[in-house]
Formats: C-alpha cells, sequence, structure tokens
C-alpha cells in the first residue's frame, strides 16, 4: 500500500527491502542494507508520525539506527513535539529528527483499519489506488463494495 500511495510522487522510493526478506526483519537491518545499496551521497530519509518517534530510542539497535538515517516526523493533531524531543536528547543517541506538521486531519493507518474493519467508509482518507487494492484483497473484514462508498 506504501508503494500505491506514493507512486503518483517521483519524489519517493519505497523499498521492499523489509518485505522481501525472509524471517524478522529490524529497521535497522533494512537500514544498513539500503546504506549498503545506494551511494554514499545518497540520504536515507525514515518517514513515520511523531507518535512513533517518542518510542525510537528503544527500537532493537537504536544507536545504529540514529547513525544511519534521518527522521522526518509527520506531526499530528495533540501531539507534544516537546515531549519526544525531551525523550530522544535524554538517550544521548545522535537522533537526526526534523518534525513537519501536517493538516490537522487525525488519520492514521490505526484508524483506517479500525473503520474498514467496522465497516465505516474510509473515502477521501486515502487514495484511491490504496482503497482499491484494500478492496481488492479484502483486508481487514469481509466487506462489500458499498463499505467504501
Amino acid at each position: 500500500m506504501t508503494v500505491l500511495a506514493t507512486a503518483a510522487n517521483p519524489a519517493f522510493l519505497a523499498s521492499r527491502f523489509e518485505i522481501d526478506r525472509p524471517g524478522v526483519t529490524y529497521t535497522a537491518d533494512t537500514l544498513h542494507a539500503l546504506r549498503d545499496f545506494y551511494p554514499p551521497q545518497v540520504k536515507l530519509y525514515f518517514i513515520t508520525g511523531a507518535d512513533a518517534i517518542i518510542d525510537i530510542v528503544t527500537w532493537h539497535d537504536a544507536e545504529r539506527i540514529a547513525e544511519l538515517a534521518t527522521f522526518i516526523a509527520a506531526t499530528r493533531p495533540g501531539f507534544d513535539i516537546d515531549t519526544a524531543r525531551a525523550r530522544i536528547k535524554e538517550s544521548g543517541l545522535p537522533f537526526d529528527v526534523r518534525y513537519i506538521q501536517i493538516p490537522a486531519l487525525a488519520i492514521s493507518s490505526t484508524n483506517i483499519r479500525k473503520r474498514v474493519a467496522r465497516g465505516m467508509s474510509v473515502r477521501y482518507l486515502t487514495s484511491e489506488s490504496v482503497l482499491g487494492y484494500i478492496r481488492k484483497r479484502r483486508l481487514y473484514a469481509d466487506l462489500g463494495q458499498e463499505d467504501f462508498e
């Protein structure tokens, strides 16, 4: 779904490294593989919700993660950036995190999954290509066409 959601923007490239690798995968391993794959002048960015950034210091091999990528944290309504900054600073790890304020739309993948599972509409909350993917694979619930209207 990430590939579909970013396909229209040539500035993005969604990697399949984690999907294609067998077994348990960790962000540190994926970033290391990407760093080895791309030339040194290519800068790696890890884009996530700011709510996930609060826990980044607890991720497996957090120190290596901090060295391999710049993090882009999209803030959501009600998120306290100062708490995230303080937690990262207290860890002493060299994370480079850029916070980007996004429009005040309380949309998350978790929210979309819950809405689909409950039979609620997700139209306008994600792209038509992602909606088509969810519909085709009947993800999250046994839904009919009318559930996406």
